[in-house]
């Protein structure tokens, strides 16, 4: 016996589009047709990487890594591990997908906040503005790792200080649940940047 399926009845299918360029993500976005998922293979510090549209705004689309540096560091009293970003790693990519980035306040290359992540302060100051990005809405999403062998969840920096303590910075666990822990810690590192829909 044949079942006749209606095309409306057919179970929600995603289909993955990966970008080889910036520029070619870039006209996706100014024509509509981008969505939150969709991948951008290029090459960082790291060599082979590959970057998420995290969130698509009026002016800009967000993009973080998909997965984390290989390297944990620690973020630093100071917050050295962002100076790092927007020099040395910034300066590991491509030139062509440079001239597309746009700087967020004075960075190029950034981290995550807490409420964008989590879409609420859980651990940060109230005063911090964001809103969640869409990628992080599922839980699934905030879990990360180092590779798609890496067969453990790690946890990873955000760039927002712990309201309680000048000593910690707020992190994603590895069940992609909030945390805090002390800034001379190693962790993972998500790389975030913004394309320029301009």
């Amino acid at each position: 016996m044949i079942k006749e399926v209606k095309f409306n009845e057919l179970p929600d299918v995603k289909i993955k589009v990966r970008f080889n360029n910036a520029e070619d993500l870039v006209t996706a976005g100014k024509l509509g047709v981008l969505e939150v998922g969709y991948e951008l293979v290029t090459e960082d510090i790291d060599g082979v990487a590959v970057f998420e549209v995290a969130d698509i705004r009026k002016k800009k689309i967000i993009l973080c890594r998909k997965y984390l540096l290989k390297d944990e560091r620690a973020m630093g009293a100071e917050g050295e591990l962002l100076t790092w970003l927007d020099n040395e790693y910034y300066e590991s990519l491509p030139t062509d997908l440079k001239e597309l980035m746009k700087a967020r306040k004075d960075s190029m290359v950034f981290l995550p906040k807490e409420v964008e992540v989590f879409g609420e302060h859980v651990y940060s100051s109230e005063e911090e503005k964001g809103r969640q990005w869409e990628i992080f809405k599922r839980v699934k999403k905030r879990i990360r790792a180092f590779s798609a062998e890496d067969e453990h969840s790690r946890w990873y920096w955000l760039a927002s200080p712990y309201v309680s303590t000048s000593t910690d910075f707020c992190a994603v666990n590895a069940a992609g649940a909030a945390g805090n822990t002390n800034a001379s810690a190693s962790h993972g590192v998500l790389p975030c940047f913004c394309l320029s829909l301009q």
